[in-house]
């Protein structure tokens, strides 16, 4: 367990993929670390992959902390081209928090504010503006493309959540998570009396094998 309610988080950090840094880290870390490549993404005079999505999740903050170091230390960069999203599998009852539309906008608010604290605020206030991670929709769960991605939830059980952008740094990336574990903690202790209530009479979604 990473926090109260979060059992483990996968980082998918675009960037610049150096040659020697992607067998380094396959090295060490084996299957749980992959790459694709998202075409949005361009980084120039790369010496590897320039449009890298590096995958990484873990159960252990410990390890965590160790592979999103490793990965920076090895010649991992990005630009403004790329994004830091996060893959969190939660306890069974906290996923249906992020259903809530009045939890996600007030897990927005408190981006915002938190985003103020941050080395450069502006690029993380873009992203509540992006057309990828934009706000709550009509019918937002059911799309891709939001500040929470709930798309893929069925499927992988995972919560995607996609406001995070590009760093300087491995450690401007882990504060991301440190402030994201804390976020979801406090957001599930606040309206998960609203989920039970709810699960207590929506047959319908036991249907869906989440509970």
């Amino acid at each position: 367990m990473l926090s109260k309610y979060i059992i483990s988080e996968g980082v998918e950090a675009e960037g610049c993929l150096p040659r020697a840094a992607n067998y380094f880290l396959r090295d060490k870390y084996g299957v749980r670390f992959y790459v694709t490549n998202d075409y949005s993404v361009y980084v120039p005079n790369c010496p590897g992959i320039p449009n890298a999505e590096v995958h990484f999740h873990s159960d252990d903050a410990n390890e965590f902390e160790s592979f999103v170091k490793d990965l920076f230390a090895n010649g991992f960069h990005q630009n403004k081209t790329c994004s830091n999203h996060r893959h969190v599998r939660l306890v069974a009852t906290a996923y249906r928090v992020f259903e809530i539309p009045s939890a996600v906008i007030r897990l927005i608010e408190d981006y915002i504010v938190w985003s103020k604290s941050m080395p450069d605020p502006k690029k993380y206030i873009a992203r509540v503006r992006n057309p990828f991670t934009y706000g709550v929709p009509q019918s937002w769960a059911k799309l891709r493309y939001t500040a929470i991605n709930m798309y893929k939830m069925p499927e992988l059980r995972t919560v995607e959540f996609r406001l995070f952008p590009y760093v300087s740094n491995a450690d401007e990336l882990l504060e991301q998570s440190r402030w994201l574990r804390s976020e979801v903690d406090a957001l599930v202790d606040e309206f998960k009396e609203i989920v039970i209530e709810d699960v207590i009479t929506n047959a319908e979604y036991h249907e869906s094998g989440v509970l």
